[in-house]
């Protein structure tokens, strides 16, 4: 038998489609078949699972304009019995307004959700001019559309950024001038956002108030997280001093955990492994690092995660069934232990711009 042995199983996470709720867990198998005594602790690899949850999207602007405008380049607003309040109207003079979004780190994408209101005799012809609904993002132009009385493209894209107009509500004249009016629900998605955001909405029509004009209504953006992407890796080595793996033999086995991905919901990292009867868990002192579990945050930055106390860890004794994480320890070498349960205090930062690296340890004896 070699002096060393390991063995190490890596499980990428994929994308979480509900944040929140559904989780994902990976599990290592412990091998159909466990050998007896010292063949079984060569080869016996610990069943773990690790269940992290994905940040819910972040709303960092939404307002109706009920109570007015606040923010923006031009806070003009005013109601209408069919509309309540909103931010406009814009003509020909005044013809536009912006504001700056400030973009969360980690965000996937940006999304800027709004009602656009088209009031009255938006025209496309050489005669009565050429008006425009037009939309810029940081100084460029997203798109530049007429209004007759829908855009030419409701669904496309430029880049990194896509657009969707869903009409809704007005197909008949509501208010101001004599003209059918028009509303749409108009959705921006705007991939890897740099860190701000400058949107500027304008009208670039040729008339006043009374011929046409628009507003902007139920605005919401919403900062969309880069989903996990955690791995989780173990492997098994002999405790200084050890030769082989023999009866009586100390091993250390180490937990890696790698996210490269979005932040996690606050306390979701959640790992349970469960151990074989070939092996018998050390519930001391491990290494001095006053507990059972040592906890060691290898990420270039701070991840936000601490570890491991006694509230941080749970032990079963079951040889049957599902583990309950309930058993209360006796402080050495503990017979009784059948299952680890590991879960960290924190949130794990995002690991896209630094990769997150956490390394938890514990000690078992080969019987």
């Amino acid at each position: 038998m070699q002096n060393e042995h390991s063995e190490n199983r890596v499980y990428e996470f994929g994308m979480l489609t509900k944040a929140n709720s559904d989780k994902l867990g990976v599990m290592k198998q412990n091998q159909n078949h466990l050998f007896k005594s010292l063949w079984a602790a060569c080869f016996v690899i610990l069943w773990s699972s690790i269940t992290p949850a994905p940040l819910a999207a972040q709303v960092i602007y939404e307002d109706d304009f009920e109570t007015g405008a606040t923010g923006w380049s031009n806070n003009a607003n005013e109601s209408h019995p069919s509309f309540t309040r909103y931010l406009g109207r814009f003509d020909n003079s005044p013809n536009q307004t912006s504001r700056t979004f400030a973009v969360p780190t980690g965000t996937e994408t940006l999304q800027i959700a709004f009602d656009f209101y088209r009031f009255d005799s938006w025209d496309n012809t050489s005669r009565w001019g050429f008006d425009r609904f037009q939309i810029d993002i940081n100084g460029s132009q997203l798109f530049s559309f007429p209004m007759i009385p829908g855009p030419p493209t409701p669904v496309g894209s430029s880049g990194n950024v896509s657009w969707e107009f869903t009409p809704f509500g007005l197909t008949n004249n509501q208010a101001y001038g004599r003209w059918a009016d028009y509303s749409f629900r108009v959705v921006i998605e705007i991939d890897n956002p740099p860190a701000s955001v400058a949107f500027t909405l304008r009208t670039a029509i040729n008339q006043g108030g009374n011929d046409e004009s628009g507003g902007f209504d139920n605005f919401r953006v919403e900062a969309i997280p880069f989903p996990p992407n955690v791995s989780v890796s173990k492997i098994s080595a002999l405790d200084t001093g050890s030769t082989f793996r023999a009866p009586f033999e100390d091993m250390i086995y180490t937990i890696d955990i790698h996210s490269t991905g979005g932040t996690l919901d606050a306390n979701s990292v959640n790992i349970a492994d469960f151990l074989p009867p070939e092996i018998e868990m050390f519930t001391g002192n491990f290494d001095g690092s006053g507990n059972p579990v040592s906890f060691t945050d290898l990420s270039p930055a701070p991840s936000g995660i601490t570890c491991c106390t006694s509230a941080n860890l749970g032990y079963a004794d079951e040889t049957t069934g599902p583990l309950v994480f309930d058993y209360n320890p006796n402080g050495g070498y503990d017979p009784a232990v059948t299952g680890l349960e590991i879960v960290p205090s924190g949130q794990v930062r995002e690991g896209i711009s630094s990769p997150v690296h956490l390394r938890f340890q514990f000690r078992a004896r080969i019987r």
